[in-house]
């Protein structure tokens, strides 16, 4: 990870956002493996200390690190939480939509 911001405050889950290299994101799409899902057990285990209702349960995978994306960080180079917010805009909203229910049948 180049870096990872914990979203979802007033969400009914904690998501985050995490900053993974090209190259490493490269080598697990040849593997076949999806991203978000790979890398998600290994965020929830550096988290240890955090209860698990504060443990992310969904991953937005954003290339690069946080200087790669000049409009989410600050001079210094922190991370603006509402700017990353807006730069995942749909892909975000997609995390917290409720999945429809099969039909009964």
């Amino acid at each position: 990870f180049q870096g990872a911001v914990l979203l979802g405050e007033g969400r009914p889950f904690v998501s985050a956002a995490v900053f993974v290299a090209p190259e490493f994101l490269a080598r697990l799409a040849a593997e076949g493996r999806d991203a978000a899902e790979a890398l998600l057990p290994l965020v929830r285990s550096t988290l240890q200390a955090f209860s698990d209702y504060e443990k992310p349960h969904k991953l937005l995978v954003i290339p690069g690190s946080p200087a790669d994306h000049p409009s989410i960080v600050t001079p210094t180079l922190k991370v603006k939480r509402d700017a990353v917010i807006a730069f995942l805009g749909p892909r975000l909203a997609a995390v917290y939509e409720p999945r429809a229910k099969p039909a009964a049948g």
